[in-house]
């Protein structure tokens, strides 16, 4: 049976429509972010569309990402660029009050580096053997897991979520741990660190994991919301909100569930909005989490929420214009040591808080959640060479590469259990690559690799056991 093609007509009607609805906007209020939206959108929309055509799974995600910071997010933060300037607390340090032109000066930058690592990645994708990826049932690669497994995997994520990660932010934040700019208590065993990176690294990746083999019905998604407004002000971090909402959208999305979809968005906005609010009182000292929560709730005017605004806030977190711009305009004093440095895991600047955003942080807090993203530090690395641009537009799509081939292999596998880990797999990896977490990636890379070879040794030793229950009694 020959495998359906896959068609992006129903996504780019959906992508062509909201685009539609944010050039109304922008033209009401703002003919500057209108033209950067009118240029910077097709762009990155073309090169999504090339990546879903060619079904390159990890560049798909990777584009994604990319359309969301460096498409939507710039128009908003053009609108609201001088908010920006350092004003003492929470900010930029450098300058912020530049025209259209010059923007697009600096954007330049960023559309060269993603047209060439999208073509490169295509080029590259060639040399991988083909899986048939977007088949069936199109992105939904856990569609075919037996009802009992559903059925388990819900029970199970609802106690994990319910039992494991509400507890866990609730204990953090009454010991101050894992709010940026807060010193934390520092707990034996180096217990501090190790939750820290559980909540921040591995927690998601079991809510992936475990809403894909789910029923993906509203019972589970209300428990991960939950999770995402409890854990999210108990950090003060839209990152949790984000990261939590994200398997729920994307599989309304794959599934085709426009009001669950829409429905997910909301909640996800409106908590996206309060967890902002907090940072308005955490830092005032230390209180009870009640007492933080009736605060953030009480002192937050429902008549400013919008949906335009909202969305801008959220797209400005993914590691897009405000991080590219104070990438471009920071000078590296050695091109090539701080490239080498880059991708061997090393410092490339020693104060990125004081330098990026003129913020002084000490002791346990310093850095705390305080970063730029993948692409600003290509733009940072690159330091206005072109050359080096499209090198390190090599070596990211080398990277992409990679990943592709470690998510194809799983998707090739005989065993359900292994196909149905593809799909979280290439979730996890682009984003730790995209977010600048580079030892992830390696280590996401190493565990990948290292599940492949156990179920090389599971497979031979079924073979071995299949073949001696055929062979003749002596």
């Amino acid at each position: 049976m020959t495998a359906r093609p896959f068609r992006v007509n129903r996504y780019v009607l959906a992508g062509a429509t909201a685009w539609t609805i944010l050039l109304v906007h922008f033209a009401l209020n703002d003919t500057d972010a209108l033209l950067l939206s009118v240029v910077l959108t097709p762009i990155l929309g073309l090169l999504l569309v090339a990546a879903f055509r060619a079904r390159h799974v990890v560049l798909s995600i990777f584009m994604t990402l990319a359309l969301f910071s460096h498409a939507i997010a710039p128009p908003f933060f053009f609108m609201k660029r001088q908010f920006y300037v350092y004003g003492g607390s929470f900010g930029a340090v450098k300058d912020f009050r530049f025209g259209v032109l010059e923007f697009f000066e600096i954007y330049f930058w960023v559309l060269v580096f993603l047209v060439a690592t999208c073509v490169a990645t295509l080029a590259m994708a060639r040399w991988l053997p083909r899986a048939d990826v977007l088949r069936g049932e199109g992105l939904d690669l856990a569609s075919r897991v037996s009802r009992r497994t559903r059925q388990r995997a819900t029970w199970a994520l609802m106690v994990f979520v319910l039992l494991v990660c509400i507890p866990l932010s609730l204990f953090m934040y009454s010991k101050r741990i894992g709010i940026t700019g807060v010193e934390p208590t520092v707990l034996p065993f180096r217990m501090t660190g190790i939750m820290s990176y559980f909540r921040m690294f591995i927690v998601p990746a079991i809510i992936f994991v475990g809403y894909a083999l789910s029923n993906q019905r509203w019972p589970v998604a209300a428990s991960v919301l939950v999770y995402a407004f409890f854990g999210g002000i108990a950090a003060s971090s839209r990152y949790i909100v984000m990261l939590s909402a994200a398997p729920l959208a994307i599989f309304a999305l794959v599934r085709h569930k426009t009001a669950r979809l829409i429905a997910v968005m909301l909640a996800a906005a409106v908590i996206f909005v309060f967890v902002t609010e907090t940072r308005l009182y955490v830092y005032s000292g230390a209180m009870p989490y009640t007492e933080l929560l009736q605060r953030t709730v009480d002192g937050y005017d429902m008549s400013e929420f919008g949906p335009f605004e909202t969305l801008g806030g959220i797209a400005n977190r993914l590691w897009g214009p405000q991080d590219v711009v104070l990438a471009y305009q920071y000078r590296t004093p050695d091109q090539w040591t701080a490239i080498g440095r880059y991708f061997t895991g090393q410092i490339v600047v020693e104060d990125i808080t004081y330098e990026f955003y003129g913020m002084v942080f000490s002791g346990q807090s310093a850095a705390w959640g305080v970063g730029i993203g993948y692409i600003p530090w290509m733009v940072l690395l690159a330091d206005r060479n072109l050359a080096i641009l499209l090198l390190l537009a090599l070596v990211t799509a080398a990277l992409l590469t990679a990943s592709e081939a470690a998510v194809k292999a799983y998707l090739r596998a005989p065993e359900p259990a292994a196909r149905n880990v593809a799909q979280p797999l290439a979730f996890f990896i682009v984003y730790v690559l995209y977010t600048s977490t580079l030892h992830w990636w390696v280590d996401a890379i190493g565990i990948a690799i290292a599940g492949l070879l156990l179920l090389r040794v599971y497979r031979g030793n079924k073979l071995a056991r299949e073949r001696s229950a055929m062979a003749p009694a002596p």
